[in-house]
């Protein structure tokens, strides 16, 4: 994983795009960050058997335990979409249930 929090984006944009050091003060709302108890931070790394229940058992975790926040291929399709982008026509979750295709027709 590559994360840039610079001024400028990694590679040139089609678009124009602010960076987060570029944000207008009345846009944005500065909090503290979460610190956890004692200091320690907690990670459930949940292990399934494909086609098994993964999502299933994942979705009814994620109901009762609105603290922890799922980092996977669904959470960034359910992100991706929720921001306007549309999935490439024929995304499929061809081949199992728990890993879709993440293809959102982009060109890099």
């Amino acid at each position: 994983v590559q994360v840039n929090f610079g001024p400028t984006p990694a590679v040139p944009l089609p678009f124009v795009c602010r960076g987060i050091q570029d944000i207008a003060a009345e846009d944005a709302q500065a909090a503290p960050p979460d610190v956890a108890a004692g200091g320690k931070y907690e990670v459930v790394v949940p292990v399934g058997i494909p086609d098994e229940g993964t999502f299933e058992w994942l979705d009814e975790f994620m109901a009762k335990n609105a603290q922890y926040t799922e980092l996977s291929d669904r959470a960034i399709i359910r992100w991706a979409e929720s921001s306007g982008m549309k999935r490439t026509p024929g995304a499929t979750w061809k081949h199992s249930n728990d890993k879709p295709d993440v293809k959102f027709n982009i060109p890099m």
